[in-house]
């Protein structure tokens, strides 16, 4: 059964039952988990915070974007809220310049402003300069970094800054026979050569060009698609970003969507392998998934797409 506990801005605690509907959706690609939330009752105090909890533990802890009570047969009390992620994407940095700055300096400044406690041990460092622009936020800035040091973007589990992809080890079997991993109901394939980067322009120099090319050497089709990265020494790219531009853009190109019965909202970035009657798709990660509840009935859609190889 589902729990809701509010923290009022006086800082009051309430415990409120009564839940009419839940949506929460997760993606990778977002810097924050959402959810929509009804309860049937009136909510008068103002609330800032929200945790969502089962018999299992927690399933979402965020801030309070909007509160509406509405008046009508009967008295609904609706909470949209963002992750605390929000934290790190609602507050503006500092501009600054950092010179070969290193991971442990970088997530001093800006994730624990974030209220972000921990980060990942191994103290890695930024070859080259690293800005922070007029506008960044703190997670732009958090991102830039960790996509330069660790090769891809951060995200958050509880108050952790997490860069490496959960349990990576485990897999999670998704199937349309009985008594077989997770069930699902409805499954669907989808091809989208229009995510698929052609090549990538390449500039190498300050004062030079874009000189250098990176073709996408598996593309099953001549269609330009084209991108541009500046991997100059004054630049926070290089030419692994190049490259990883066109993997993003394979892996994208395949997508699975299937829906299950229940809740399964711990599986984002969890590696999946789905079995069914006409084959078996393998090599896949949950991407985005949303939990609906809604007439005491819950369900879960997730999307699945290629692995990195």
């Amino acid at each position: 059964m589902l729990k809701a506990k509010l923290k009022s801005v006086e800082g009051e605690i309430l415990n409120v039952g009564f839940i009419e509907s839940v949506n929460l959706k997760r993606e990778e690609s977002a810097p924050c988990d959402q959810l929509e939330i009804v309860f049937l009752c009136e909510i008068t105090s103002q609330i800032s915070e929200i945790l969502l909890t089962d018999s299992k533990g927690e399933i979402f802890r965020g801030v309070v974007d909007e509160q509406i009570v509405s008046y009508s047969d009967k008295v609904q009390t609706k909470i949209v809220a963002r992750s605390m992620e929000a934290l790190l994407v609602d507050n503006e940095a500092c501009p600054e310049v950092f010179h070969n700055p290193s991971s442990a300096l970088i997530f001093s400044r800006y994730a624990k402003v974030g209220a972000i406690k921990t980060f990942p041990d191994d103290n890695r460092f930024f070859e080259g300069t690293l800005k922070v622009y007029k506008g960044d936020s703190l997670y732009t800035v958090l991102k830039k970094f960790c996509e330069k040091v660790y090769g891809v973007a951060p995200f958050v589990k509880g108050n952790e800054l997490c860069v490496f992809s959960e349990d990576k080890e485990s897999e999670v079997l998704f199937s349309d026979a009985l008594n077989s991993g997770v069930p699902f109901k409805e499954l669907e394939v989808k091809h989208l050569p229009c995510e698929i980067i052609s090549r990538v322009n390449i500039k190498t120099h300050p004062d030079g060009n874009y000189d250098r090319i990176l073709r996408n050497e598996d593309l099953s089709c001549d269609l330009p698609r084209v991108r541009f990265v500046d991997a100059s020494s004054l630049s926070s790219s290089d030419i692994k970003s190049a490259e990883r531009l066109i993997a993003q853009s394979v892996r994208r190109s395949t997508e699975l969507s299937l829906v299950a019965k229940g809740r399964h909202s711990e599986l984002l970035r969890k590696a999946a392998k789905v079995e069914t009657k006409r084959g078996v798709y393998e090599g896949f990660y949950v991407s985005s998934l949303k939990y609906t509840l809604k007439n005491r009935q819950e369900q879960t859609l997730l999307t699945l797409r290629r692995k990195e190889c």
